[in-house]
């Protein structure tokens, strides 16, 4: 790609860091070893993972993307109490300024304002940083396999399309956990996504994570007006739906309407957007403490790997 196409097709990023890692606290305190006590009060996005905290992984990356990516527009948002341990991450990190730490000024799980309520913050704040710019919006707590080539991904991605990741559950019953993408085989045009459904609403087993890349016309013209429009027209089951996710949404409202994967269900439904889906291997989502243990596992097989390999090549 030349010089002059990657400043026709720049990338800001927007990482969805302000979640209180609940039920990872909940597993840290309940662990009898005591080993991970350490860890108590950390951001999901800062844990450490291959010898480096796992929000660095994702700035590797960027980097990787040689100017696709505009580091200077890495934007991260978080909660009020995890503020400063963004910005002492921010610190250390060559090239990361700290006003890039967006406080989205809640204190408690109850008062949080969701993910689409953060990625809208961030558009506001920094509109005029962000203009003209298409945005890639990843959630803090997730990983991708080796497979993942972001520059790869970004450069295939066809010009007015959004993209977005999905690979292949293993287990069936974990579809009611995850965001589920339909995809069109000859396309890779993503027909339906579903945001935790039930089982009889959908046959896919394609799990789609929160990565998204987004054109900035969509930011601009869909995602900045977003709201309660998408209540009664995403695909929602009303009471029944309340019963089996345990919402407390309204009978006829979405229960995930303040998530990412809900509100790109809504775009692709309601034909705001094209999106593009591209396979993956697998991913991380590090939601607790046993999923936690699992990513080190991994990253530390590939180190391990990384290091053999070295050795032959002396």
């Amino acid at each position: 790609m030349s010089d002059q196409e990657k400043e026709a097709r720049r990338w800001a990023v927007v990482v969805l860091a302000a979640g209180y890692g609940s039920r990872l606290h909940k597993d840290i305190i309940a662990d009898d070893s005591g080993q991970f006590i350490h860890l108590l009060g950390q951001p999901k996005a800062l844990l450490p993972v291959g010898g480096k905290p796992l929000l660095d992984h994702w700035i590797h990356r960027f980097k990787e993307t040689d100017g696709l990516v505009d580091l200077s527009r890495v934007y991260i948002v978080t909660n009020a109490l995890m503020y400063p341990k963004f910005v002492k991450w921010a610190n250390g990190v060559d090239g990361f300024a700290t006003e890039n730490v967006i406080n989205d000024e809640t204190k408690t799980y109850e008062g949080r304002l969701g993910a689409v309520g953060d990625l809208k913050l961030v558009i506001e704040k920094k509109r005029k940083e962000i203009d003209g710019f298409d945005i890639i919006v990843v959630a803090g707590d997730t990983l991708f396999l080796s497979d993942f080539e972001l520059t790869s991904f970004l450069e295939r991605l066809p010009e007015k399309k959004c993209g977005c990741v999905y690979y292949k559950l293993s287990d069936p019953s974990e579809v009611s956990k995850r965001g589920i993408v339909e995809v069109e085989e000859s396309s890779g045009l993503v027909i339906k996504l579903l945001e935790k459904p039930l089982h009889n609403q959908t046959t896919s087993r394609f799990a789609c994570p929160a990565f998204y890349a987004l054109r900035s016309r969509v930011v601009l013209k869909h995602i900045r007006s977003f709201g309660s429009q998408i209540g009664a027209s995403s695909d929602y089951n009303g009471e029944e739906d309340d019963k089996e996710h345990k919402s407390k949404a309204p009978p006829g409202t979405n229960p995930h309407a303040d998530s990412i994967g809900g509100m790109m269900g809504w775009l692709v439904k309601e034909k705001k957007i094209q999106l593009r889906g591209a396979p993956l291997i697998g991913r991380f989502d590090i939601a607790d403490l046993a999923q936690w243990k699992e990513t080190l596992t991994h990253f530390s097989m590939v180190i391990i790997l990384l290091m053999l390999e070295a050795m032959v090549d002396i």
